[in-house]
């Protein structure tokens, strides 16, 4: 998944995204889809914020299944390295 494959497990939320990993999802999608001329300000906003949604929801079912569970994640998700999920534990 897009959203997993590329963001740091301790961004606390969405909203605090660098700019950096901003530009980077939008340039991984707008690579896939094709834009109606003149909207593509318009597209980017809301494609931005609807990748808010899956990162909310892996954050919480990491939560949910792991940290609760007091399991580490590594198996399943190898990108995730042993720092950032003590600060996710946190």
């Amino acid at each position: 998944m897009l959203v997993r494959d590329e963001l740091n497990l301790i961004i606390p939320r969405w909203k605090q995204v660098s700019i950096e990993t901003e530009a980077f999802q939008w340039s991984k999608l707008s690579t896939t889809f094709r834009f109606t001329a003149g909207t593509e300000t318009t597209v980017h906003y809301h494609a931005l914020k609807q990748l808010g949604e899956p990162f909310r929801h892996w954050m919480s079912d990491l939560n949910i299944h792991y940290v609760q569970m007091g399991l580490p994640s590594f198996d399943e998700y190898g990108k995730i390295t042993p720092k950032q999920w003590g600060e996710f534990v946190k």
